[in-house]
This record gives C-alpha cells, sequence and structure tokens, in this order.
C-alpha cells in the first residue's frame, strides 16, 4: 500500500487530487491510502512516518511549506522523502536531500 498525503489549505484543491488519485487508484488496481492536511502545522503535529509521499503546497497561511518540509525532513533524518507542490517555480531554499516533483 502507498501512503500519500496532501497538505493544502484549499480544500477545493485538496479534494481534486484526492478523486485523481483514487481514479488512478481504481484504475490500476493499487492500494492507496490518502491522508488531508489543511495547513503545514497539523502536518507537522501528527506527521505519520508511513507516509510515502506529500503532494505539499508552499504558500499556505498558518506554516508554509517550506518551513513544513524543513522540519518533516528533521523528523525524518536519513530518510529519503519525495515532496510534490503546486507551484511554477522551486525556491532554491527547497534544495536539499528529499527529491521534490513540480506540479501544476
Amino acid at each position: 500500500m502507498i501512503h500519500i498525503a496532501i497538505c493544502d489549505d484549499e480544500e477545493k484543491f485538496v479534494s481534486h487530487l484526492t478523486g485523481l488519485i483514487r481514479q488512478y487508484a481504481a484504475e490500476n488496481s493499487e492500494e492507496i491510502k490518502i491522508t488531508a492536511y489543511y495547513d503545514g502545522l497539523n502536518l507537522i503535529e501528527k506527521y505519520d512516518t508511513s507516509i510515502d509521499l506529500i503532494f505539499l503546497d508552499i504558500q499556505m497561511k498558518m506554516v508554509d511549506g517550506l518551513h513544513t518540509a524543513e522540519r518533516i525532513r528533521k523528523q525524518e533524518g536519513d530518510r529519503a522523502g519525495a515532496f510534490g507542490a503546486s507551484f511554477r517555480q522551486v525556491p532554491q531554499q527547497l534544495s536539499g536531500e528529499s527529491r521534490l516533483c513540480e506540479g501544476s
């Protein structure tokens, strides 16, 4: 099973992406668990180490995605992570050990 987290403060986007992932899972007979977070602080506080992939919005009202990614990297240590974000240009601050996926 793949565990995917979606962290975005726009509920409509979270719902849309969840639908796309569920459609993919159904079409490919994949078992995917999706966990939604609506701000970076919530993801940091409730972070589950079983998460394989995070779709992480960079611009959020409470705690932004850059800070959230930094905190998760600290929690994960040497474990490689994959982060996805819905933005057009990857800021230089995101360079690090984790693989980053640019979307949208």
